[in-house]
């Protein structure tokens, strides 16, 4: 079993968020513990998803198809037990 770091760019993320029913994009890094750095892309994208604020935005009920990209896939140390950066969403829209 191998360490990873993995940052995310997601968008158009169809959620509410602080009382606000709108699209919203975030970045967010995420440590997994894998075979690869495939598997580590696939299992950060899952535990996002699994998040209770985004939840909304992977129901199938959204207005619009929530995109993911896997920006980064960097090895750690065994020993580096990092926690997860904060889940930080932004408008998508500036209005």
């Amino acid at each position: 079993m191998k360490n990873f770091a993995v940052f995310l760019h997601c968008e158009n993320l169809d959620v509410t968020h602080n009382g606000v029913k709108d699209l919203y994009g975030l970045f967010i890094t995420i440590r997994v513990e894998c075979e690869n750095e495939d598997d580590a892309g696939s299992k950060a994208i899952e535990s996002l998803k699994s998040e209770p604020l985004l939840v909304e935005a992977f129901s199938g009920a959204a207005r619009v198809a929530p995109g993911i990209v896997v920006a980064v896939v960097h090895e750690l140390p065994l020993s580096n037990k990092m926690k997860n950066s904060p889940l930080d969403l932004f408008l998508m829209s500036e209005e």
